[in-house]
């Protein structure tokens, strides 16, 4: 008697096995790029902290202060470049109108803008920040440019978030003879300065026992003084 042919396996059940491997690739497809997008996310994440941590480091400006003017630590640059300035001091004609005068503040972190001060023929002033890296070198830099040069003086504010460094600021609470010590430290690492203006400011020119010291010192000094007007109720006009 014959046997019996095994029968052949059916196509469709070649083609199952085939879908089946296929749908198994891609589940395991799937969950190495999900995997792989929630680590990118996390990485991620991990920059925009950082970015946020970065944006409460010490201001910039101050990094470069080494230490305080009174500890006469502050170390201004050996050589200052040469001008090559060539104008005159430039006459003005005055007429009947009102004047503008033009005062740049924040002066003193660096020297890249002294460059500029030749290629400006007009009248202006630059007001510097005491204690800096190049605090007296701004000032030199004004002068050869025939630019004229200001203190501008650290004075304590109403609301500030940015970070200082001790006894920077001249506040309110502070001890008469320390705010006094400060105010003469400063005026002194600029003594070719023709006048002061006040850097902040809002909570201090509105206090008159504190402005009454500040104007007495610099009028001693024979130095003008420009409100910047940083509070409503400053009392600077009356001590005038």
């Amino acid at each position: 008697m014959a046997k019996r042919k095994k029968p052949a396996a059916p196509k469709n059940d070649s083609k199952a096995a085939m879908i089946v491997i296929a749908l198994f690739a891609v589940i395991i497809l799937s969950v190495f790029y999900f995997s792989k997008k929630k680590e990118s996310n996390q990485e991620q994440n991990k920059v925009v902290k950082l970015h946020i941590i970065h944006k409460v480091k010490p201001h910039p400006l101050y990094e470069a202060v080494d230490s305080y003017i009174p500890n006469e630590n502050i170390k201004p640059v050996e050589s200052l470049p040469t001008s090559t300035a060539t104008e005159e001091p430039v006459e003005i004609t005055h007429g009947s109108g009102e004047r503008i005068a033009f005062i740049i503040d924040d002066w003193g972190q660096s020297m890249a803008n002294c460059k500029y001060l030749k290629e400006i023929p007009e009248p202006m002033a630059v007001s510097i920040l005491p204690g800096l890296r190049h605090t007296q070198d701004v000032a030199n830099c004004a002068m050869q440019n025939h630019k004229l040069a200001m203190l501008h003086l650290p004075l304590e504010a109403l609301h500030n978030n940015d970070f200082y460094p001790p006894n920077y600021i001249i506040k309110t609470t502070m001890n008469p003879d320390l705010a006094s010590k400060i105010i003469d430290a400063d005026l002194n690492q600029l003594p070719s300065i023709e006048g002061v203006n006040n850097h902040m400011g809002s909570k201090a020119t509105e206090d008159r026992p504190l402005m009454r010291l500040i104007f007495k010192k610099i009028k001693k000094r024979g130095l003008f003084f420009v409100d910047s007007m940083t509070a409503h109720k400053t009392v600077c006009a009356s001590f005038w």
